[in-house]
């Protein structure tokens, strides 16, 4: 029986999707990131990862940046294009970024969001993640961000969510830089 589900895959964010990426964000976001902000996470080696979700064309249809801080994973930046949206693609990179934080040991993870957005909080919410904060005109538009975050970020129901997502599209993950993370990590703990 052939394979009905959608494939996506799911790669680290190269300098020729940067410009593809600062589109989408500037189409999600009424403050969005530079082109120098996104090409300089990309150069970065370590404590950064971004990653791009394109669909079986190749198009993007999803975008997230992780950063190593100390013991936390932060998510700087998320994004899903809006043809994308509602389909479950801002919970497959939440999933991929958390369970990535969870292999090498980090503790909690913490976000940033504007309350808004509605539908990013409920996702948040629904992963796990709970409002422990407010940063006061974080947004240039004078709008607060809510500080979300989860604690402990390691929880047998990531990997459960993580299956059901596998049961409805077909991923595929082409990467090296956990190993990348992993010599970071150990590195840090000398």
């Amino acid at each position: 029986m052939k394979d009905s589900r959608e494939t996506l895959i799911l790669r680290p964010m190269t300098m020729k999707d940067v410009a593809r990426v600062v589109e989408l964000d500037r189409k999600l976001f009424p403050l969005p990131w530079s082109e120098r902000m996104f090409r300089s996470e990309v150069e970065k080696d370590g404590m950064t990862s971004p990653w791009v979700l394109e669909d079986s064309s190749g198009n993007i249809a999803g975008y997230i940046d992780l950063w190593l801080i100390m013991e936390e994973l932060h998510i700087a930046t998320i994004g899903v294009a809006p043809e994308w949206q509602g389909k479950g693609l801002g919970k497959i990179l939440m999933l991929w970024g958390m369970l990535r934080g969870e292999e090498i040991g980090m503790e909690e993870a913490t976000l940033e969001v504007r309350p808004s957005n509605t539908v990013a909080v409920n996702l948040y919410s629904s992963l796990g993640f709970r409002v422990v904060g407010r940063r006061k005109h974080y947004y240039g538009n004078k709008e607060d961000a809510l500080i979300m975050t989860r604690r402990p970020l390691n929880s047998p129901n990531l990997h459960r969510l993580w299956a059901e997502v596998e049961r409805r599209y077909e991923l595929i993950v082409k990467s090296e830089e956990k190993s990348k993370w992993e010599n970071l990590i150990k590195s840090m703990m000398k």
